[in-house]
This record gives structure tokens, C-alpha cells and sequence, in this order.
């Protein structure tokens, strides 16, 4: 689904048209940045990989950057303690609430 989301056949699904409305805000594209910044992002699970975003404008790089924060948290990756992870968990958490936010706001 990740690659099908930043595939060119993503056009016509309501998801990349969400980012886009999200990217008008500006406090939408500081945490874009913030995880930009934050690059790259390891994985923590037996197949070590890094997601490297170039910038708030890759919208590929961000798009697998908060797919490894979640599999990263979700399979015991990041640890409360630790404060880049706040970082990391906490700049996802608020690119999903606007853009997923957008994206149920065109349901209504």
C-alpha cells in the first residue's frame, strides 16, 4: 500500500489530495520539516533499513518516514525515555492528525 500511496496511480484516491490540502497550513509543513530534520529513520527490526527524507517536499520519503515511525513503535522500537523518539512519535502523530483529519473532513 505504500507503494501503490506514492505510485503515480495514487491520483485519484482522496489521500495525496489530503496532504496537499494539509500542506497549506503552516504548522503542517514545520512538522514536515521537524521529521525531515529528523532523517534519517532507522528500523529497529532484524532487517535494518533507513528511510532518508530530503526534504518537507518529498512526499515519498515522508510518507515511508511515518510508515517506520509507526512499525518502529508498534514492534517495541522506541522507547519514551528516549527524546529524538518523542520527537519522531509526536511529529508523526500531528502530520496524521491533519492529513487524515482532511481526509475525513472531504467525507462529510
Amino acid at each position: 500500500m505504500i507503494n501503490w500511496l506514492i505510485g503515480p496511480r495514487a491520483a485519484t484516491s482522496h489521500l495525496p489530495a489530503g496532504f496537499d490540502l494539509a500542506s497549506r497550513s503552516n504548522v503542517f509543513v514545520g512538522c514536515l520539516k521537524a521529521l525531515a530534520d529528523l532523517s534519517p529513520i532507522t528500523s529497529t527490526g532484524r532487517r535494518q533499513w533507513e528511510v532518508r527524507i530530503d526534504s518537507q517536499e518529498d512526499f515519498g520519503g515522508i510518507v515511508e518516514g511515518v510508515y517506520q515511525v509507526r512499525c518502529n513503535l508498534f514492534h517495541s522500537g522506541k522507547w519514551a525515555s528516549d527524546l529524538r523518539d518523542q520527537k519522531l512519535v509526536m511529529v508523526c502523530a500531528r502530520i496524521l492528525e491533519k492529513w487524515v483529519g482532511n481526509l475525513v473532513a472531504t467525507w462529510r
